[in-house]
């Protein structure tokens, strides 16, 4: 199964296959510009709410929208930081 989604008709299919099966899918995303044990502990308490975890991750552009210039880190180089996280049975889908 694709952990990580580029492409939206992929990813409601899979969403339509965990609705089949009668399992609970929890959507979660943010701002994950600077990547720290608070946003792991947060990732891994939403995916024990549900059968299957989305994280939606914000682009660069979009992190600059929410925080201004606040940012010191690029959301691109965080996004493949979080990449690793998914390993705790989550599914990824980069936004713009």
């Amino acid at each position: 199964m694709e952990k990580i989604f580029s492409e939206a008709e992929k990813l409601v299919s899979w969403r339509e296959s965990l609705k089949k099966k009668g399992l609970k899918l929890v959507l979660t995303n943010g701002c994950f510009d600077i990547l720290h044990r608070g946003h792991t502990q947060y990732l891994y308490g939403a995916r024990s709410a549900g059968d299957a975890l989305l994280v939606l991750l914000n682009s660069d552009s979009s992190v600059k929208r929410s925080v201004g210039s606040k940012s010191s880190t690029s959301a691109s180089a965080c996004n493949c930081s979080i990449e690793g996280i998914y390993s705790c049975d989550s599914n990824l889908l980069n936004m713009e």
